[in-house]
């Protein structure tokens, strides 16, 4: 018999009305708060208080956009927002009892795929893409010192598409993006207040999406997402040992594309966790590790394209809001039971636990094992058997459903 490891998802729908962006902070009371654009073109809050979920909206926004509004709580339990407001802008908002709006940048599409961070001073900075076709446009970085927001533009090459800021003790920041909305290079770029050093972890087939954080030694750990027509990967990247290496989280194919949205988080530990999307089959998966040694877990079925994924930990627990294509609703999956119950989606069950083996396999169904792993797809017009070699947790993908089957042999 073979044991497999995994995390049980609890899931709680947000937004029934339609939700296209999605950002997730956790309190010092432990309780989650989920930052998104509606479908109305509003910046919502949606946090639960330990009874229930509370509902507020914070200002108008865009819209369209590339990315969810982002999100830090800073060391005074004040939430700081970066988000792309209606005037098509970089918008800032702040929470300490009241809310105060500021618009940082009044530059015409200035603002999408931003990501906020708080030095060491306690001021925020916000790296964001300022647009100029659609193919181009260049990374900025706002800070706001002595009460004014100072603007710099990195305008060597495009850059600035799905930016990530960070600082280290030092208070220099650190910077990943993308010269590319799709098939351009991944940078890494770090700032002193006075002058840029850019490298390049890898160069073209970076299809846009990455993510950064920074260890407990300031070293950049990078999750993004690589097309080079043949494979179709979630790949990780560091210099921990002083030169960039280069590891494939989850392998994909071009008809099993996986790394879509990808962000990732770092625990007390030291550990990895990413959440992605792989939208040719409709799954949120959940991957943990480092290096070379990740494992992948499936969360959700979800739509095959937009997801706006947001991940945050607490203690040991992981919370990730996205957002389902199919059924245009916000949904946060956790690994902590907030309810005492669970509150599941009628698309997701647990069947029956099966004794031999055998799982009757629909038309056009698609099993995966625990980890993601494709074990069996049906392109008959006929139900097939199919024969379970080793115990486990397995999924049936039929079309908008998800079932979960226990194998016991």
């Amino acid at each position: 018999m073979i044991f497999l490891i995994f995390c049980v998802w609890y899931y709680y729908c947000i937004d029934t009305t339609g939700a296209v962006g999605s950002n997730v902070v956790v309190d010092a009371n432990h309780n989650p708060h989920i930052f998104y654009y509606s479908i109305n073109n509003q910046l919502v809050h949606t946090w639960w208080s330990n009874l229930n979920w509370q509902r507020e909206i914070i200002a108008p926004v865009a819209s369209y956009h590339n990315a969810g509004p982002a999100v830090i709580i800073d060391n005074q339990g004040r939430f700081h927002i970066a988000y792309y407001n209606n005037s098509e802008r970089l918008g800032y908002a702040f929470y300490n009892g009241t809310w105060t709006i500021e618009q940082v940048d009044t530059t015409y599409r200035t603002g999408d795929y931003c990501d906020i961070e708080i030095d060491g001073n306690g001021n925020p900075s916000i790296a964001y893409h300022r647009y100029t076709g659609m193919f181009s446009g260049y990374l900025r970085f706002a800070r706001k010192i002595s009460g004014q927001w100072q603007i710099i533009e990195q305008a060597t090459e495009y850059g600035g598409y799905h930016a990530n800021l960070e600082f280290d003790n030092q208070g220099n920041a650190h910077i990943s993006d993308c010269t590319s909305w799709s098939g351009g290079d991944l940078r890494y770029l770090t700032y002193d207040g006075e002058n840029w050093q850019i490298e390049k972890p890898t160069l073209t087939n970076v299809g846009g999406y990455n993510s950064m954080v920074l260890d407990n030694q300031g070293r950049p750990q990078i999750s993004f997402y690589w097309a080079d027509g043949t494979n179709y990967d979630l790949k990780f990247t560091n210099k921990n040992s002083g030169a960039w290496q280069v590891y494939t989280v989850d392998h994909g194919l071009q008809l099993f594309k996986r790394g879509w949205d990808n962000h990732i988080a770092i625990d007390n530990n030291q550990n990895l966790h990413i959440a992605y999307h792989c939208h040719n089959e409709d799954l949120l998966k959940y991957a943990r590790g480092i290096g070379n040694s990740w494992n992948t877990q499936i969360v959700d079925s979800i739509g095959g394209y937009d997801s706006y994924i947001g991940i945050a930990l607490d203690d040991n627990d992981v919370f990730i809001s996205y957002h389902n294509e199919y059924t245009a609703e916000l949904w946060l999956a956790s690994t902590r039971n907030l309810l005492g119950i669970e509150e599941r989606r009628k698309s997701v069950f647990l069947s029956e636990t099966l004794t031999k083996g055998y799982i009757t396999i629909p038309p056009k169904g698609i099993l995966y094992d625990v980890c993601g792993r494709l074990k069996a797809k049906n392109y008959t017009p006929h139900s097939l058997e199919y024969r379970i070699p080793n115990s486990g947790i397995y999924f049936l993908k039929m079309a908008n459903n998800l079932h979960k089957i226990v194998v016991i042999k």
